[in-house]
């Protein structure tokens, strides 16, 4: 069993302990395929976890076409969503609505409508809900 480990962790790092795959079965290809790839997505998943907030914080114009749109001071011209449970297999229904009233919903197309797009766009920043 410590061959079999010393092979395939050694393997990535040692060409002598490589050089003995020709002796091995495919299985040991197969789990040193499926090693790379968990250890590529952990690498990319923990990359973009720390580097998320950074780019986040630097980002003042999103962040303020952002805070227009969700945390406006103007209630009634605020995004809000809600979200139901429609009761078939676990489905969530997700409803865009304006202000606080959960009746009003909204269709939000800054792309077409130039009204929309005078109170919705800012910065370059479009929306669409």
């Amino acid at each position: 069993m410590f061959k079999w480990i010393k092979f395939t962790f050694g393997s990535f790092f040692l060409n002598k302990e490589a050089k003995g795959g020709g002796s091995r079965s495919m299985w040991n290809v197969l789990f040193a395929m499926f090693m790379v790839i968990i250890i590529l997505g952990l690498f990319a998943s923990l990359a973009f976890k720390y580097t998320f907030p950074v780019d986040y914080d630097r980002s003042s114009t999103f962040k303020e076409f952002a805070y227009e749109v969700f945390a406006s001071d103007n209630i009634d011209n605020r995004v809000n969503f809600k979200v139901e449970a429609t009761g078939e297999k676990n489905y969530k229904k997700i409803s865009a609505f304006l202000g606080l009233n959960p009746e009003n919903e909204c269709l939000i197309n800054t792309f077409e409508n130039d009204a929309q797009k005078e109170m919705y766009s800012k910065n370059g920043y479009n929306l669409i809900v």
